[in-house]
């Protein structure tokens, strides 16, 4: 209960730096007043503009309360954008680094995923962050765990793997998220080692959720790794995105008994389970079950849901397509649409990228509406014949 009452003297504090900025600004001191305004940023930047609106709406009728709790005097975009343009006026790069972070982070809640993207892209953080200080670098792991959630929510679900890699493979995530401390056997860390550490640990209402990084990345790596194992089956090279995708299919492997689902790994190889049998249905119910993605705003309102539909639909049909090319000479292109609910564009569209990739050998008869094969592909053949 301490702990929230001391929340609430940041209301306080803000009040004040806009009081102090706007008598810096009037004496010509940029510099003091930049300095001012990257505390008062990093007050603000992990705020939604939903938590303003919800704060609104409680204390609705209530003037005296709604007058100790401080409110953005304009769109919480638009401000950030100014504090950060005055730190990188007035302020050592270290400093540059440090708002361009918070901004990225910011955008990224608030689920700009390009804007968020094309400022990290562009300030080329990711060249230097290996130099930088420790705190800069703990806060350019959190700005990416933020924008791979934000690419996540998106539909974008490559790059969302793509970009949480970095930190959700990293033993020490903790550490690395200043979120706790990673015991190991042989550790050497002194005593002021880990106080330096513990001063470094973020606020627990600053934290990220672990649970929801690891439930988001083993997910995306599903969906690479799945259709990648059915396409390179017989291949001897292993082509491996994931280690840790891979490490926990072999684990649930080896089980001799499998129970219920009960968290969110569970669920997640239950998921692959089905989609390697190209069953999207029963792949996409048992991921909508996990919690962490069921208490996102944008599953509840369906979009992340339909986003999730529509790789798991892509993703079934060419398991399918690659599995059953043996099988079939030929498919119908009304029993495709039905068995994974696309209609003949999309359905069109997915076959032909198959093809223009190499993955099936097959061509499309609008005619007949069917696809037929060209012939087994030669390197399947191979692989085949290896296997054999």
């Amino acid at each position: 209960m301490e702990y929230l009452y001391r929340l609430k003297d940041e209301c306080l504090l803000l009040k004040q730096c806009d009081n102090i900025m706007a008598y810096l600004k009037q004496h010509n001191d940029m510099e003091k007043s930049s300095r001012v305004g990257l505390i008062k940023l990093e007050h603000i930047y992990y705020k939604q503009d939903s938590l303003y609106e919800r704060t609104k709406a409680q204390l609705k009728g209530k003037p005296a309360k709604l007058a100790e709790v401080y409110f953005l005097t304009k769109a919480s975009k638009e401000e950030v954008n100014d504090l950060v343009m005055n730190v990188l006026g007035h302020l050592s790069p270290k400093m540059k680094i440090k708002a361009i972070l918070l901004q990225v982070y910011h955008h990224a809640i608030h689920n700009r995923y390009q804007d968020a993207r094309h400022l990290l892209m562009k300030s080329q953080i990711q060249n230097v962050i290996a130099k930088q200080q420790i705190l800069n670098q703990i806060y350019y792991n959190r700005a990416i765990v933020q924008l791979g959630f934000c690419a996540f929510r998106q539909g974008h679900f490559d790059d969302a793997n793509t970009i949480l890699a970095e930190v959700a493979q990293n033993t020490k995530i903790r550490e690395s998220l200043a979120q706790g401390v990673t015991y190991t056997r042989n550790q050497d860390k002194s005593v002021e080692d880990e106080m330096e550490e513990k001063k470094r640990f973020v606020p627990p209402h600053l934290q990220i959720n672990l649970e929801q990084l690891e439930s988001t990345y083993l997910t995306t790596s599903m969906m690479i790794e799945v259709p990648s194992i059915s396409e390179n089956r017989y291949d001897i090279q292993n082509n491996t995105v994931s280690r840790s995708y891979r490490k926990l299919c072999e684990i649930y492997e080896n089980k001799g008994i499998h129970f219920a689902a009960q968290n969110s790994r569970d669920f997640i190889m239950k998921a692959s389970q089905h989609l390697h049998r190209s069953e999207w249905e029963e792949a996409l119910n048992s991921i909508c079950q996990i919690k962490q993605f069921s208490k996102l705003a944008e599953f509840k309102d369906g979009s992340l849901k339909e986003h999730l539909a529509n790789k798991l639909k892509e993703i079934g049909l060419k398991i399918y397509l690659i599995d059953s090319q043996f099988q079939y000479n030929s498919y119908s292109l009304e029993n495709l649409q039905s068995q994974f609910d696309m209609n003949q564009v999309t359905l069109v569209k997915n076959v032909s990228k198959l093809i223009a990739h190499g993955t099936i050998s097959a061509s499309i008869d609008f005619k007949n509406k069917s696809i037929t094969r060209q012939g087994n592909n030669t390197s399947e053949q191979k692989r085949e014949i290896e296997h054999l």
